[in-house]
């Protein structure tokens, strides 16, 4: 593994993709997480408006962020799996749609360009954002957010939410006083320069979701429906295969990840019980002792 310490921006550079793989969970964060962000972004674009210099103003950290390259690079770009921060980058991605939307709310045309280069990579390829989900009611999330809510869209996703929170805030931040361009240039400064990650890279030989479970067990505990999941998705090589992954799991709406067995339904308790059930049904059941001795 190799670590390095890098800005936002500067992953975020041209002919470059992020892919948040099939056993990443469903975008999670809401407004206790999306408030602090905010606070940070507003507090140092006030640090940035009051130095003598952008340059003394400190950084802020915001998370280690742990990805491995693709094995199918293309000379064109630069691609990686996401294996832990998922949550950060696809929320910083939607800040940046958000932010280029305040700007042009407060017809400052010019800056919503600008934060705009960070979110699309602009190459043949009608839909191209810098992160990318293969969940996918995450990616057709993600996808109506920054292609600005096309007809079928759920305006009450988590991401449009998460859109609309950071909106609001960039405009009230720019339209505090007559300085709205430079309120907003700020903001971008903070974007550009001053929200720095830690990136630790794995070797090609590392397992993305061995290392995913054991990053999060510190955190909100995985549940072992979500650890089953994690080994199914890898030992059956389905981590970018959409169709794939569904036969496997399902992970349409109407089957494993509906509403009913989720985490957020009495925290997946009955999917829990389920495998729990079913693993004292079957002891000697080949699979069951293969999924007991991978999560062992």
């Amino acid at each position: 593994m190799k670590s390095h310490v890098t800005t936002i921006a500067n992953m975020l550079e041209p002919n470059t993709e992020y892919v948040i793989p099939q056993f990443q969970r469903e975008y999670a964060w809401q407004r206790e997480q999306w408030l602090p962000l905010w606070d940070d972004i507003h507090n140092v674009a006030q640090n940035i408006a009051n130095a003598p210099a952008r340059e003394s103003v400190p950084p802020h950290f915001m998370g280690p962020i742990v990805m491995q390259q693709r094995q199918d690079q293309t000379e064109s770009r630069d691609s990686y799996i996401i294996v832990d921060g998922q949550q950060r980058l696809t929320t910083i991605i939607i800040v940046l749609r958000a932010f280029a939307n305040a700007s042009r709310e407060c017809d400052l045309w010019d800056m919503e360009d600008k934060f705009l280069s960070y979110v699309q990579n602009y190459d043949v390829q009608e839909y191209s954002p810098k992160v990318r989900h293969l969940y996918r009611r995450n990616y057709n999330d993600l996808k109506a957010v920054l292609e600005m809510y096309s007809a079928g869209t759920d305006m009450n996703s988590r991401m449009s939410r998460c859109h609309d929170f950071f909106q609001s805030r960039a405009v009230g931040y720019i339209r505090k006083d007559r300085n709205s361009e430079q309120n907003c240039q700020n903001l971008l400064d903070v974007l550009r320069h001053k929200l720095e990650t830690a990136v630790l890279t794995l070797e090609p030989n590392e397992q993305p979701n061995k290392v995913f479970e054991t990053l999060n067990a510190r955190g909100e505990p995985l549940k072992q429906f979500e650890l089953i999941k994690n080994t199914i998705m890898y030992e059956g090589n389905v981590i970018e295969d959409d169709t794939l992954a569904n036969i496997l799991w399902g992970t349409e709406e109407k089957e494993m990840d509906h509403p009913y067995y989720g985490r957020e339904n009495q925290e997946g308790e009955r999917l829990d019980q389920f495998f729990s059930d079913w693993l004292r049904a079957y002891p000697n059941n080949p699979a069951a002792l293969r999924v007991m001795r991978a999560q062992a």
